[in-house]
């Protein structure tokens, strides 16, 4: 019996594990286990001697003295708690590890970086009452769960860039000296920044997060933009939490009277005023609109003449427009005068709304342009 191809088709002893990194820049230095591609740290599942041995390396490299504890990589199994509590003194490598539960590093000390990136967690990532002295890194991360920060000190950045967070982002009552980094990330559930002291700077560029869930962290996102000067970004960071608080009332039971208040709020303060937050909406999209609605109307109903003896019928859409931007403003210079109850109907609400619309036009410019 030839035996030459299955011989071959095993991996040879003493060869090196086959975990690397997508790129193939990084691979594991450790040797695999008999018949196994990977080494006893990138295993995911283990034998009791296999866990033993696991452990024991994890140990061994807590105890090193030279670089940083390198974990880059490593399967956790689930239940794993030994970086809870723990005091670390340099950085702490955690990049494309695999979490089969929970990372629990609760009430750890951190006298340098913390590095989750690329790494893929089956459960919370748990840093509440952490404190770090250098920088946190989520980027590229996948949470199946909740992020909690709660409570934690943090003296560098905070980077949550492209990761996916399958549950809540709860960042409650922490401290963060450096910046706060949100491109591209997307949360599933809800965004909590209660009580977080504002960062010298951000970035929030493609936040995914649903409708009604993000009010937290569009208010944070508004206040760091404010503190950078970025006033224009800030505006439009606080109009999209006025739409996820809409968003969020919405979706909670209430009564017909509330519901009116809602949809009102969606006419007038969102599609028409924007939350005072976009003038040139204000101009175009409201007051133009409602010049020319008018106009036409006062074409169809017929019911304006011209105040003077031949009291002759307003007819052309010019001299229409004209009387129409007469009565939105409120001039009345009194050459055409409505006379049919629809024409005079129709200018009574143009003019309601053409009050209206002026001082939110003015609100609007003053909130704008005077936060410098």
């Amino acid at each position: 019996m030839d035996t030459t191809s299955r011989t071959k088709a095993l991996p040879r002893a003493n060869a090196r594990c086959g975990w690397k990194t997508e790129d193939g820049k990084v691979r594991c230095a450790h040797k695999r286990e008999p018949r196994q591609t990977y080494c006893v740290a990138h295993l995911a599942e283990r034998t009791p001697e296999q866990e033993r041995r696991f452990n024991s390396l994890i140990s061994e490299i807590l105890c090193q003295e030279v670089g940083s504890y390198n974990f880059r990589g490593f399967v956790f199994p689930e239940g794993f708690s030994q970086f809870r509590k723990r005091e670390f003194e340099k950085d702490v490598d955690l990049r494309w590890s695999v979490f089969q539960g929970d990372a629990d590093l609760e009430h750890a000390r951190l006298r340098a970086n913390l590095y989750l990136r690329g790494a893929k967690i089956g459960g919370n990532a748990k840093l509440r009452y952490a404190k770090i002295s250098g920088d946190v890194s989520f980027r590229e991360a996948c949470v199946e769960a909740n992020v909690s920060l709660r409570r934690a000190e943090i003296g560098g950045n905070v980077s949550f860039a492209r990761a996916k967070i399958r549950g809540n982002l709860i960042v409650v009552w922490v401290k963060i000296e450096g910046s706060v980094i949100l491109d591209h990330v997307t949360i599933v559930g809800n965004a909590d920044f209660q009580g977080t002291a504002i960062p010298a700077s951000g970035k929030f560029k493609g936040v995914k997060i649903r409708a009604g869930q993000g009010e937290s962290l569009c208010r944070f996102a508004k206040r760091v933009c404010e503190n950078m000067g970025e006033y224009r970004k800030a505006g439009d960071w606080h109009f999209k939490e006025r739409c996820h608080a809409w968003s969020h009332k919405v979706s909670q039971k209430s009564n017909r009277r509330t519901k009116v208040k809602m949809w009102l709020e969606l006419v007038f303060g969102r599609w028409l005023f924007r939350y005072g937050q976009m003038p040139l909406h204000v101009i175009l999209g409201a007051i133009i609109t409602t010049i020319a609605v008018c106009a036409a109307g006062f074409l169809v109903t017929g019911g304006v003449v011209k105040d003077d003896p031949s009291g002759s019928v307003l007819s052309s859409p010019w001299d229409a427009l004209y009387f129409s931007f007469v009565t939105f403003t409120t001039l009345g210079f009194g050459d055409y005068r409505p006379l049919e109850p629809a024409a005079r109907a129709l200018a009574s609400v143009e003019a309601f709304s053409g009050v209206l619309m002026m001082a939110l036009l003015a609100v609007s410019l003053a909130k704008r342009y005077s936060r410098a």
